[in-house]
Parts: structure tokens; sequence; C-alpha cells
């Protein structure tokens, strides 16, 4: 069975996977601002970039855990044509 890269979103994991990125971006963002006191719209680019890494990261952690994980069961069916 084929699974699609996008159905990662829908699991507890990834939609938490989601929303530390957007706070860990909104952080950064607000981070920026503040030492820096740059521009609203370089800030929003700074934590729009923040939200991509943190995603990206944390969604490379979650597909490594998640085919470690499928690895480790054992297949009971489809069973092989030889024991049927």
């Amino acid at each position: 069975m084929r699974h699609a890269s996008w159905q990662l979103f829908l699991t507890a994991a990834g939609m938490i996977a989601v929303i530390d990125s957007l706070l860990g971006a909104i952080f950064l963002g607000l981070l920026v601002y503040q030492l820096f006191g740059l521009s609203l719209l370089l800030c929003l680019t700074v934590g729009f970039l923040a939200f991509l890494l943190l995603l990206i990261g944390l969604f490379r952690f979650l597909w490594t855990r998640f085919w470690a994980a499928q690895r480790q069961i054992k297949t009971l069916f489809p069973r092989p044509v030889h024991q049927q």
C-alpha cells in the first residue's frame, strides 16, 4: 500500500509539528523586531523562513520515526501465497 506524503499532516504529530513551527516563527519574528527594530516586512520574511525551516526539520524527523516504526511491525495481512 502506498502512502501519500501529505497524509503526515493529518496525524496528531503532524498537526503538533505545524503548530510548533508556527509558534517558533512568531517568536523569532518578534525577537528580530525587538532586538534589531527592522521593518515589519523584513520581520515577516524572517518569520516565514523560520516557519518553513522548522516545519521541514520537524517533518523530516517525523518521517524518519514513522518509517522506523513501520519497519518494526510484522505484516500479518495479506499472507504470502505459499502459506494459504
